[in-house]
């Protein structure tokens, strides 16, 4: 590439050799890479020059090194600031790619699987609700049936005692029933005795009659019984599939975020190291080029000794150059400047030559995104001689995207793992609100119905090490102890230390906290009432119910599972001060893997 270097090559040879070997070194030098001790050594050669003069043919010299200065040299700087503006430009875009486009499209892929399973989940809840009346119809059907079985066992019964009482009279021994006396007394006992057949005839009727019925309704509620399961077993796979979805995600946009991340830092660093050294050594080029125009304006003649006239020339020349101010960003001059003015404030960021940043806001034209990221709509002024001027060797630094929070919904953000088979949240959400089934032990006035499938858990190992920047709740103490965990101050202030409970990590699967829990929605906190809890009392006087305290990491997902919510994260537990169990001045538990960042 060109650089200033050549310069150097040029005024040391011209006051050091003829034309000839002049021109020999600046064919030389013309490959050289720039250098900070060369353009020193450039600008006290020209400095020299001015000083002591030089001859017509270094003076017709200075003139196309001018020339050169402007054509070569100076482009081929704006070309490197160009190529590095791309490589920033190439970042930002990627970065926001990964958050607008790849997670727009990975979200919609979950959006689609989770009305699927809000639709699975509806069908089921209906279907086993249809399955519960058929219980019942069963149920009623059977009670039935044995009161009209123990109706007919006591008529059966009553003709037995009947019969066993008059059994004697007709079978006695040496017994004659063509007796007068022997019939008269027989007939009231054949009417009672034939009476209460007829019962027990009409008591086997109803039995008969009814015991199909049964069948029937029994039948009926293992075809409903066989539907629901398989809409179980729809709801549970598709739930797994958006399970495995959001996993995917998580996995997908944490491997691609973590590789332009560190691009980013490492990039952007070389960048304005780059850039802050271009920038010293455009304002080193302009003094030469300062004073190289002197020596071409003196015709080579010398200074005047006497006025001191070449320290003054070179001091003129060093304060134009510190004069420059390189980047100071500014719309180009349209008409549509003012009318876009209060439409959008794009802010920039740069360094100056010393390494001290700046940053500030700029008009950015509504009609041309680029002008967020690149040089392409946007242009620099640097002043030399108060007389403004344009460029392009400042680079545009776009402000980093946030990394997305974790949340709910088709927000541009982060999924949250949604209640999978098997895991509290599933049963709270899906299982829970079904209808009871009877229970053992099962007996004349507790008839039984078909039993609930057992859940079908989701194969998730792949991705366990992401599930818990997801907000999962299903894992077990186990599963804890290769997994950095969070605690943090219960309510940050109240201490009678301050920072005395700053966000900290554990590893350890047995350290222990309290508990506060979040709503799905990350909008309200609740320290009490939790399941499992008890009540905490001050000075002798009931302050709190149910608090959550001295548990484990896992253990306290599970409380907060229990009630339908989640641990929050280190922002949202300060809106939890003062909803009690003295929690606000003790260390909670908190999922924030991905949230902060001001762990070392």
């Amino acid at each position: 590439m060109p650089s200033s270097l050549r310069l150097g090559a040029l005024l040391f040879a011209a006051v050091s050799a003829d034309d000839t070997s002049l021109m020999q070194d600046v064919k030389k030098s013309a490959s050289s890479k720039r250098d900070g001790k060369h353009m020193s050594a450039l600008m006290e050669s020209a400095a020299d020059m001015l000083k002591n003069g030089a001859t017509p043919d270094v003076v017709e010299f200075a003139q196309e090194t001018l020339d050169e200065i402007a054509g070569v040299v100076i482009p081929a700087i704006v070309d490197e600031s160009r190529v590095q503006q791309a490589q920033v430009v190439d970042n930002y875009r990627r970065m926001t790619h990964l958050i607008d486009v790849d997670l727009a499209g990975w979200k919609q892929e979950i959006f689609q699987w989770s009305s699927e399973v809000e639709t699975a989940s509806s069908v089921h809840h209906i279907c086993r609700d249809e399955e519960k009346i058929k219980c019942d119809g069963k149920r009623s059907c059977e009670m039935e049936l044995y009161r009209l079985w123990t109706t007919w066992v006591g008529e059966e019964t009553d003709l037995r005692d009947i019969h066993n009482s008059i059994e004697g009279h007709f079978c006695p021994p040496g017994a004659n029933g063509t007796t007068h006396t022997f019939r008269e007394t027989s007939v009231p006992w054949m009417n009672s005795y034939m009476s209460q057949k007829v019962e027990v005839d009409v008591a086997e009727t109803n039995y008969d009659t009814h015991r199909p019925i049964c069948i029937v309704n029994h039948n009926l509620l293992d075809s409903q019984s066989a539907v629901c399961n398989a809409a179980q077993s729809d709801l549970e796979t598709k739930a797994c599939n958006e399970a495995r979805a959001v996993h995917q995600t998580l996995s997908d946009f944490e491997r691609q975020y973590t590789v332009i991340d560190e691009e980013w830092n490492a990039r952007w660093q070389n960048v304005r190291s780059d850039e802050i050294m271009r920038h010293r050594e455009y304002r080193q080029i302009k003094v030469v080029e300062c004073l190289l125009s002197r020596i071409h304006e003196l015709n080579g003649e010398p200074c005047d000794q006497e006025t001191d006239q070449a320290n003054s020339e070179m001091s003129h020349c060093h304060a134009e150059g510190a004069n420059i101010q390189v980047c100071d960003f500014y719309a180009e001059n349209d008409p549509g400047t003012a009318a876009i003015a209060s439409l959008t404030g794009a802010r920039y960021e740069t360094r100056d030559e010393d390494g001290v940043h700046i940053e500030g806001n700029f008009i950015c034209p509504s009609d041309n995104l680029l002008c967020l990221v690149g040089h392409e709509a946007w242009k620099y002024l640097h002043f030399e001689s108060n007389s403004p001027s344009q460029g392009s060797i400042c680079i545009v630094y776009p402000e980093k995207p946030e990394r997305p929070p974790h949340c709910p919904g088709d927000e541009p953000c982060l999924p949250l793992v949604p209640p999978h088979p098997c895991d509290p949240l599933w049963t709270t959400h899906e299982v829970s609100p079904l209808p009871v089934v009877p229970q053992e032990p099962f007996s004349a006035t507790n008839p039984g119905c078909n039993q609930y499938p057992p859940c079908s858990a989701c194969d998730l190992s792949d991705f366990a090490q992401f599930d818990h920047a997801a907000g999962d709740h299903s894992r077990s103490e186990h599963d804890y102890t290769a997994v950095e965990t969070y605690t943090v101050d219960g309510c940050a202030g109240t201490d009678a230390v301050a920072g005395e409970h700053p966000l900290t990590m554990h590893s350890d699967a047995g350290h222990t906290a309290d508990v506060r829990c979040c709503s799905l929605d990350g909008t309200s906190c609740q320290s009490q009432h939790l399941e499992g809890g008890a009540d905490y009392y001050h000075n002798g006087n009931l302050h709190s119910q149910d608090c959550v305290d001295g548990v484990s990491h896992a253990q306290a997902e599970a409380v907060c599972a229990a009630g339908g919510m989640r641990l929050c994260n280190s922002h949202e537990v300060q809106q939890c001060c003062g909803t009690g169990c003295y929690h606000d001045h003790h260390s909670i538990w908190v999922v924030d893997r991905y949230h902060d960042h001001s762990l070392d």
